[in-house]
């Protein structure tokens, strides 16, 4: 453990080193529930993507970094959870504080550019926190259309927007004007670096409530291939979740199994809903809605987000597309049917 320790110091040192110059970038930050552990950075400049372990000693970091244009820097805890993210350049110094426990109210200060971003995501932080992508969707929206010279529109639409591929995204993104969308924010890594991170997390064994109120262990190694669907909106008339568990529902069979997980905290509503249900799925819900401890590492995105996931938890899909997951288990020679 000393020796490992040990080297991870030496390599935060040795890129701390090779970036001493006064043309760098400096994120510091005081999470005061952090402790002693590592965090990682990951940001990209001039093409090539950065990840860093940066060591937090009482809650106290500092990451040196360099990036000549805007780039944003992505936060995550030692299990790969999401913290924040902000964007940042030579020359500027970023603050953050906050805690851990609490990543939807972390403040970004230092830039006028971060703390009108850390604003609107501490206006709708509840939205954030519940998975409601339609009502962060729609604030990002109006956000935009009221703001169409702001740099913070591009941030809000690249990093915040659920629907990202959607000619929606694009019709939004052409109605920013040139100046505040930089070529450096539009590059592909801009919404998906933090999805490849969390494709790398494996999805563990959850405790989750079934429509019978009992709590079970949904465990995806009792199949090949899994199909974890989230979904979050209760409403009798939500035809878009209805039609996306019909779609999964036709992948099921032999070495494929729907897993259905409602991450809406109420209760109530998601008895109602399934109780209604004609599709006749297997639904789960989980406790704590998305910060249930069992999902937090997934970084589940909102309402009718989809995984598919192999025996021993690796991603191999993560979006929105019920096409682009029947693709993923066709194109899986795991995934042949009894």
């Amino acid at each position: 453990m000393t020796r490992k320790l040990s080297m991870i110091i030496g390599a935060v040192m040795m890129a701390v080193l090779a970036s001493c110059s006064s043309g760098n970038f400096t994120i510091e930050g005081e999470l005061t529930d952090a402790g002693t552990q590592n965090l990682r950075f990951v940001y990209a400049s001039e093409g090539n993507i950065t990840s860093q372990w940066i060591p937090a000693v009482g809650g106290r970091l500092t990451l040196e970094g360099n990036s000549k244009e805007l780039t944003i820097v992505y936060v995550f805890t030692a299990q790969m959870k999401y913290l924040t993210h902000v964007a940042v350049k030579n020359g500027e110094t970023i603050r953050l504080s906050g805690k851990i426990s609490d990543p939807w109210h972390i403040k970004a200060e230092g830039s006028d550019i971060n703390a009108e971003w850390t604003k609107f995501i501490l206006a709708h932080a509840a939205d954030f926190a519940a998975g409601a992508t339609a009502k962060t969707d729609k604030a990002i929206e109006q956000y935009i259309k009221a703001n169409p010279t702001s740099v913070v529109s591009t941030l809000l639409l690249t990093c915040d927007y659920s629907q990202i591929t959607s000619d929606r995204a694009q019709t939004l993104l052409e109605s920013i004007a040139e100046e505040a969308r930089p070529a450096s924010l539009l590059e592909p890594f801009a919404s998906t670096i933090g999805e490849n991170a969390m494709a790398m997390v494996r999805v563990q064994p959850m405790s989750l409530l079934d429509r019978e109120d009992s709590l079970v262990i949904v465990d995806v190694k009792k199949k090949r291939l899994n199909v974890l669907y989230f979904w979050h909106s209760t409403a009798e008339a939500d035809s878009a979740r209805r039609q996306t568990v019909k779609g999964l529902r036709e992948m099921t069979g032999g070495d494929v199994a729907i897993i259905d997980i409602c991450i809406n905290p109420d209760t109530l509503g998601w008895a109602r809903t399934v109780r209604s249900d004609s599709l006749k799925a297997t639904h789960y819900k989980a406790l704590q809605g998305p910060v249930d401890k069992g999902l937090l590492p997934l970084n589940i995105k909102g309402e009718n987000f989809i995984i598919v996931a192999d025996s021993t938890g690796r991603q191999l899909y993560r979006g929105t597309s019920t096409d682009e997951a029947r693709k993923t288990i066709i194109n899986n020679p795991n995934a042949r049917k009894n």
